[in-house]
C-alpha cells in the first residue's frame, strides 16, 4: 500500500506520512488534509501514539494507519458504527482472500458533519509498544489490500439487495466483534461471549446470503466449503515457504525477491518458483522437524499424487468441522453452549462459511451475473481441476500450460 489509498467509501492513510505532513505548515498536499489537520490538532491528547505526539518513531509501537469512510448524505444516528462495520468488513475479507493479519481497531472515531467534527468516540486502550513484528502477515495484507480492494470498493459504492445489504451490515459487525476481541482477549467471559456473538452473526448472514443467491442455506454452505481444502492448502504451501524464509528473508536477497512475485492468485508468495526453488528453499530451514514439514507441502505443488492426499485429509477435517459447527450454532441457539475449546475451533471454518459467500456475491456483481452462477462456475473449475489431478496431472504442470494457453 501507499501512502493514500482509496477504495470505494474507505480511505486509508499511513499516519506516519499523513500526519506530519497534515500538521506542518509546509507538508505535502493530499486529499483530506486539511480535515486531518483540524482533527489532530484539536484531539492531540487523544490521538497520541506514544509518549510524544506524531513523531514518526515505530521502534515503540506497530504500524498505524487512519481510515476516513465517506458515509454520504445520512442521518448521524449510529453513523461511527457503520462507519466501523464497513472498514472491518472490508479488511476481514481481505484477510480470508490474502492470508494476511486483519489490523486491530485502536484509538479514536470522529464524526465530521460538513467538515466539523460533529462526534467523537474514544477507545479505552492506547496502542502499546510492539512486539515481533509479523512481516509476514504485514506483507499478505498490504498486497491483499491492493489486489482486492477494488473490487471490494465496488461492492462498498453500489445499491445492494436487501439481504445483500443486511448481510453485510451482520459480517461488519461480526468482524468489529472479532477485532474487539483480538484487543480484550485478556477478560476471558468477554472473550468467550464475544466469540458466540460472532459465529451467531456469521451464521445469520450466511442465511441472507443464502436468499439473495436464490439457494438453501444447505446448498450455498455445499459450495462454498467446496472451495475449503484448496484454500487450506494455499494457506499452508504459503506457511511452509515462510518457515523456510524465518524473519521475512533477508534483504535484497535473490531467492527472498524470486519467491515473493505476486504468486498463483494473487498470492504473494509465487507457488510455481517456490516448487522450481524447493532445495534452496529448504536449505534455509532451520531444524530437521521444520524442513520435512516444508518439504510435504512444498513438494505437494508438483507431484498430484501427494496433493490428492494432502486434499484427503483435509476435506475430511473440513467435515469434521462442518458437523461440529452446526453442533456448537445449535448450542447457542438452544441456551446450551459448547465447551470454550470446542468454539474456538470451528471460529475459522465459520469466518470462511460466510466471507466467501460474501466474496461470491461481491464477484457476482463485478462480473455482472447472478451469485448463484458465480458459484456454479467456481464448481466447473474446481471440478475440472479435480479431474485433471485424479489423471496425474500436478497443480504445477496445470498453471504451467494455462500460461501457455494464455501467452
Amino acid at each position: 500500500m501507499g501512502s493514500e489509498e482509496t477504495f470505494g467509501p474507505v480511505t486509508f492513510f499511513d499516519a506516519d506520512w499523513a500526519l506530519p505532513n497534515a500538521l506542518a505548515d509546509d507538508g505535502q498536499p493530499f486529499p483530506h488534509r486539511d480535515e486531518l489537520r483540524r482533527l489532530a490538532q484539536g484531539h492531540s491528547t487523544g490521538w497520541q501514539f506514544d509518549d510524544v505526539n506524531w513523531v514518526p518513531d515505530r521502534s515503540r509501537r506497530p504500524y498505524l494507519g487512519l481510515a476516513r469512510v465517506d458515509l454520504g448524505q445520512r442521518e448521524t444516528h449510529l453513523a461511527l458504527e457503520d462507519a466501523e462495520r464497513t472498514v472491518q468488513v472490508l479488511l476481514s475479507t481481505v484477510a480470508l482472500r490474502s492470508g494476511g493479519v486483519v489490523w486491530q481497531r485502536s484509538g479514536p472515531a470522529h464524526l465530521l458533519v460538513d467538515g466539523q467534527d460533529a462526534e467523537s468516540w474514544y477507545a479505552a486502550d492506547r496502542v502499546q509498544p510492539a512486539g515481533e513484528v509479523d512481516h509476514y502477515g504485514q506483507r499478505l495484507m498490504a498486497t491483499g489490500i491492493n489486489r482486492h480492494g477494488p473490487d471490494l470498493a465496488t461492492l462498498l459504492s453500489v445499491p445492494l439487495s436487501a439481504d445483500l445489504a443486511e448481510a453485510l451490515r451482520m459480517l461488519g459487525e461480526a468482524a468489529a466483534v472479532d477485532s474487539r476481541e483480538s484487543r480484550e482477549s485478556r477478560v476471558e467471559g468477554r472473550r468467550v461471549i464475544d466469540q458466540r456473538t460472532a459465529l451467531a452473526l456469521q451464521d445469520a448472514a450466511h442465511y441472507h446470503l443464502a436468499t439473495h443467491a436464490r439457494m438453501s442455506p444447505e446448498n450455498l454452505e455445499r459450495h462454498v466449503l467446496g472451495d475449503w481444502p484448496y484454500a487450506t492448502w494455499a494457506q499452508e504451501v504459503m506457511r511452509a515457504i515462510a518457515a523456510c524464509l524465518p524473519g521475512g528473508g533477508i534483504e535484497g536477497d535473490e531467492l527472498e525477491r524470486a519467491v515473493r512475485t505476486g504468486g498463483e492468485s494473487g498470492l504473494t508468495y509465487s507457488f510455481v518458483k517456490a516448487a522450481h526453488r524447493r532445495e534452496d528453499l529448504l536449505a534455509r530451514c532451520d531444524d530437521a522437524t521444520t524442513r520435512r514439514s516444508a518439504a510435504r507441502w512444498l513438494d505437494s505443488i508438483s507431484d498430484a499424487r501427494l496433493y490428492m492426499e494432502l486434499e484427503r485429509e483435509l476435506t475430511r477435517s473440513r467435515d469434521l468441522l462442518t458437523a461440529r459447527a452446526l453442533r456448537v450454532r445449535n448450542g447457542i441457539m438452544h441456551g446450551t453452549p459448547s465447551p470454550t475449546p470446542v468454539l474456538e475451533s470451528v471460529l475459522d471454518l465459520s469466518r470462511f462459511r460466510a466471507f466467501e459467500a460474501f466474496w461470491s456475491a461481491m464477484e457476482a456483481i463485478a462480473a455482472g451475473r447472478t451469485m448463484r452462477a458465480e458459484l456454479e462456475t467456481r464448481a466447473t473449475v474446481r471440478a475440472a481441476r479435480d479431474r485433471r489431478l485424479h489423471a496425474g496431472i500436478s497443480l504445477l504442470t496445470q498453471w504451467q500450460d494455462d500460461l501457455d494457453e494464455v501467452t
